[in-house]
């Protein structure tokens, strides 16, 4: 899991998204609302890069 430095803005409480975090944050939401997608998400970040394949079945 990656860290990230929290701007100073949101320890003092407030912050003012950028239109590229703001659509980031709705595809975000979109994404964890789909039944069972965090799931899928998760397990292929999990999954080595060897077990992937480069054709889709869909």
């Amino acid at each position: 899991m990656r860290s990230f430095r929290l701007p100073a803005s949101v320890i003092r409480g407030y912050w003012c998204p950028t239109e590229d975090d703001w659509r980031a944050i709705q595809e975000t939401l979109y994404l964890t609302s789909v039944p069972g997608m965090k799931d899928s998400i998760v397990e292929g970040l999990w999954t080595p890069l060897e077990q992937c394949t480069k054709e889709l079945d869909w």
